[in-house]
């Protein structure tokens, strides 16, 4: 047991990980990944998304709505696509 919790990642860890994609993509620097930038993230980890679910989700996760993704709208962001990774349709409204 104590060899698989040794293998896990930390929050903290975690945390500096998506801080430094989001940082990478953030290809402007001015804290926040826009629409282009995300589209781009995306084809670079290998995320598959059709345009129109890559609008929903920047839509639904730009939670001010000032055309920009924040860090922790970031996180929550990647909280969705690991959500929808397993169930495609997940995205589609019914």
């Amino acid at each position: 047991m104590g060899a698989v919790v040794g293998r896990l990642e930390s929050p903290d860890e975690s945390l500096r990980n998506c801080k430094a994609i989001f940082e990478q993509f953030d290809e402007d620097s001015n804290g926040a990944i826009d629409h282009e930038e995300l589209k781009k993230c995306f084809q670079k980890l290998e995320i598959n998304f059709m345009e129109e679910e890559i609008n929903d989700l920047f839509e639904a996760c730009d939670i001010n709505e000032d055309l920009g993704m924040k860090f922790n709208e970031f996180i929550v962001l990647l909280c969705l696509v690991y959500l929808f990774k397993d169930d495609p349709t997940a995205l589609q409204e019914e």
